[in-house]
Formats: structure tokens, sequence, C-alpha cells
């Protein structure tokens, strides 16, 4: 995704004609809304190596003992996550269903009134469906989708997914504890752990993009429980700055039935 100047003048323009913070309402969020995100690369680099910080180790420790354990985690297999979402100068709801499979499988379902729109990851392939044409999606598309699959794995994926460099930091005046991962020289994960219930507060997919280093963030926060899981109830996407779009979590299914090509192509792709 690459946004022309015009595009990000546009946006910042509509950032300053809003009221809203990301900190209000599903129902107030009618627009982009400008967001102060965190110098992250900073962040990485006063961080301490995850096998070296004892605290570090015992907070991840802690947070998968939370969740049930790696057994657990690993046996909830697949679920489907369905949100009310709203975009960027959208007057109504969309609805967007994720679902989740182990193995880097996921798939995320557009639908509105004027859209039908579907993102496919599975394992090493990603693509767009928007029901007309069918995208087979570039190297930088893909690691889009598959710091979104990431996010939602969390915390199993500390231990089970395979990073370049993992991190522990924490942040002056914050009681939460940091896991920075890395993938590539563009993919970060954040994971935010609270050390007083060892539950994760916040998930952060975060991709820099293009020679300036704009910076794309998926932020997944409120946590629910259901069925003994836990699964993120809040969901930001925020582009150069800008809060995009906010979703709110409608509805859970664990170990749904998928259909046989639920995470496969539905017609002859293309590049």
């Amino acid at each position: 995704m690459e946004l022309k100047p015009n595009r990000v003048i546009l946006l910042a323009a509509a950032a300053l004609l809003v009221a809203p913070s990301i900190a209000g309402g599903f129902d107030e969020f009618h627009g982009a809304v400008a967001v102060h995100s965190p110098d992250y690369d900073s962040l990485f680099a006063l961080a301490v190596p995850l096998d070296e910080s004892a605290e570090g180790r015992a907070l991840v420790d802690r947070c998968l003992a939370r969740y049930g354990g790696v057994e657990k985690l690993e046996a909830l297999g697949a679920f489907r996550l369905a949100y009310r979402a709203k975009t960027f100068l959208a007057r109504d709801s969309l609805d967007v269903i994720r679902s989740f499979a182990s193995g880097r499988r996921h798939s995320i379902h557009r639908k509105s009134a004027t859209a039908n729109k579907r993102r496919v990851l599975n394992r090493s392939d990603a693509w767009f469906d928007d029901g007309d044409t069918l995208i087979v999606l570039d190297d930088g598309r893909y690691k889009a989708e598959l710091f979104s699959y990431l996010t939602l794995a969390m915390p199993l994926a500390i231990t089970t997914e395979r990073f370049d460099s993992i991190r522990y930091g924490t942040r002056d005046g914050d009681p939460v504890g940091y896991i920075y991962m890395t993938k590539n020289d563009s993919l970060m994960i954040v994971t935010g752990i609270d050390p007083a219930d060892s539950l994760i507060k916040s998930s952060e997919g975060v991709i820099r993009q293009g020679e300036k280093g704009f910076t794309f963030i998926n932020r997944f926060s409120d946590h629910e429980e259901h069925g003994g899981y836990w699964f993120p109830g809040k969901r930001v996407n925020i582009s150069l700055g800008l809060e995009v779009s906010r979703s709110v979590l409608s509805s859970v299914e664990i170990a749904p039935a998928f259909a046989e090509d639920e995470f496969q192509p539905r017609r002859e792709g293309k590049r």
C-alpha cells in the first residue's frame, strides 16, 4: 500500500475536521483520527533480548499459564471472530469476519451493502478477492496478512513462531511489560502483558513500507473471555499516524466447521 502525497494531505486534513479521539466509542467514529504512536525503533533498541531477561521470560511464562498453557492453546486450533467495523469517512458499519486456523491460515471477509471483499493467508501465500477479481498478493501485502495472523496468535506465537529477534522492555510510567518480536526489516509485533494479572493488554502488528518508512499498525486490545479463551474485543487500524478504522467484537465461534475452501483462492489468481 503506497499512498501518494495528495492522499496523505487529504487524510491529514480530515483528521483536523473530526473531534473524536482513539479513546472514543465505536459509534462516535466517522473519520480519520490523529494518533500518537510510540517510536518503536527506539523502544526496541532499549529492550533486552528475551533470553537474557529473567523478568521477561517469567512474564511470558506467567502469561502462557494464565491462558491455559501451550497445550491448551495449541488444542484450540481454530476460531472465527465477527466484528462490527467502521472505516475512514464511512457512515455505516460493516461486518468483518476473521477465520483463524493454526499453521498460518487466516481469512478476513469484509461485508457491507456495497462491498464483499475477502483476503486470505494460507501458509506461504496470500490472496485478495473482491468478487470480480482475485489477486495473488505480493511480498509486502503477504507480510501485512502475516502480522494480522500473528497478532491474533498471541501469546502462543511468542514461543512457537520463528522470529528474527525477541526482546523485552518496559516504558516509563507504564506498568505493562512489552515483548518486541521482529521478522525481516519491516515487520514488528509488540505485545503488552500486564504483570498484575498476566493478561495481554494489547497486541500490535507494525509494518514499515517504502523508502520513507511509512508506518501501518493493527492494534488489538480489550481482550474478552469466551469459552475459556481470550480474544481481542477491539481493533484499530492506523495508517501514517491516522486511525482509519475501528472494530468491536460481536461474536466468537470456537472450533468452527470451516468450508473446504475457507483458506483457498476461489478462482484462478493473477498478479
